[in-house]
């Protein structure tokens, strides 16, 4: 059994939030009645618009909620979020995702989590394994933003699901219940850019998606999370504190509290049979021979150097790059070694550049191709690069010369 005692303190913290909660809770319901009506008209003398099917009337509880029933301040916090949803082009973000996130599909077969089951209200359970998340690796082929509007679509996805739940089963539904997969955490979730967007992440949720959380059950909670909490704690609004539960025992036990044993996955101490769609690990940024189809971020140290292997099958292939040297300059040359591997040859010469470059190489002949980004120069400073790397066909052998002769041409209108 994993050791609990590390826990403890801890979660008696959280209760003692959790029973200040519940006491307000008893006299919420008799407020709302009143204040809701009094809040939907202040909206209206002061001119506020807003979508009544998005921002319903659970919608406009959840910003009351969030500031205690007070209406004026409850009204400030909903403007701030009119504006940003308008900046960030929230009401359409559903929409061909792709357009705004190259990465959208990527992150979405690779996202470890999903709804399944229900709780004991018939509201779906949020099930994250974050811990299977790989930093590094993601961070290298992923930008900040590609992640936070992948979050941001989530969240709009999962508040329409609630307002539609709602209509179904004719009561108000403010919230999910997600379920946080801690097995395996470790240091090398330690990672500050990662950090660093979870923080506007929480940041976001709790100006612009306020009272969407039901319950936060982390569960399977190791040592190294008491060196995370420490850093992440202070980022949360007491309330969403309050709905947090912490576990390192079965998990079932705590979660039964408010999911039924046939809806809590077998893994987790339940009955109900389940089969993760979504993996989690190494985050792929490279295909088989090298290539990348989307931008990766490197760092490279000073004294140090980046050998890209990329493997040419026949002969008049073609390398293309595209990358973006983000401060000073960098060498970058391309060599190349035969499959017998007895030595290296240079075929374009080190140069020094610096900003952004695209350029492309004509392969003679077949086997490995290194293309070379060198800071071994640099005594005092690394360097970051975001990269690209193709590679294109060689030209078929009976196409005619001339047409071969067009592609020194420069393109014309």
């Amino acid at each position: 059994a994993k050791p609990a005692y590390h826990q403890r303190a801890l979660t008696d913290r959280m209760a003692d939030l959790s029973a200040s909660h519940e006491k307000y809770l008893e006299k919420r319901d008799t407020l709302e009645t009143e204040v809701l009506p009094q809040f939907k008209e202040y909206l209206k003398e002061q001119g506020v618009g807003y979508n009544p099917e998005r921002h319903t009337d659970v919608t406009l509880l959840r910003f009351l909620r969030a500031r205690k029933h007070k209406i004026p301040e409850a009204f400030a916090m909903f403007q701030e979020t009119m504006k940003w949803r308008a900046d960030y082009q929230v009401d359409t973000i559903l929409e061909n995702p792709m357009e705004r996130n190259k990465n959208f599909d990527r992150l979405r077969a690779y996202w470890p989590a999903e709804f399944v089951g229900e709780d004991n209200d018939g509201v779906p359970v949020y099930y994250e394994r974050i811990a299977t998340v790989d930093p590094k690796t993601l961070l290298k082929a992923v930008t900040a933003e590609d992640l936070i509007h992948y979050h941001v679509y989530c969240q709009e996805e999962a508040a329409i699901q609630l307002n539609d739940l709602s209509k179904k089963l004719k009561k108000p539904i403010f919230g999910n219940t997600v379920v946080e997969d801690m097995d395996g955490l470790g240091w090398k979730h330690y990672h500050n850019q990662a950090l660093a967007i979870l923080k506007q992440i929480i940041a976001i949720d709790e100006a612009n998606y306020p009272e969407i959380l039901k319950r936060y059950y982390l569960i399977n909670a190791p040592r190294f999370f008491q060196v995370l909490w420490a850093v992440v704690k202070p980022w949360l609004d007491p309330r969403t504190l309050a709905k947090i539960r912490i576990t390192s025992g079965v998990p079932a036990k705590e979660l039964s509290k408010d999911v039924p044993m046939d809806q809590i996955p077998e893994v987790y101490g339940g009955t109900l049979k389940v089969t993760w769609t979504n993996p989690g690990g190494l985050f792929e940024s490279s295909n088989e021979d090298g290539t990348n189809d989307t931008p990766v971020m490197e760092a490279i140290g000073r004294r140090d150097s980046l050998q890209l292997p990329i493997v040419v099958n026949e002969p008049n292939q073609t390398i293309l790059w595209d990358f973006t040297v983000k401060t000073y300059d960098i060498s970058f040359s391309i060599a190349y070694e035969s499959a017998a591997k007895d030595k290296r040859e240079v075929v374009l010469k080190p140069a020094k550049v610096s900003g952004e470059q695209k350029g492309e190489h004509t392969c003679e002949k077949p086997g490995t191709y290194y293309v070379i980004f060198d800071n071994t120069y640099s005594w005092t400073r690394g360097k970051e690069i975001t990269y690209t790397l193709r590679k294109d066909d060689a030209p078929p052998a009976d196409v005619d010369p001339e047409t071969l002769k067009l592609m020194d041409l420069e393109i014309t209108k």
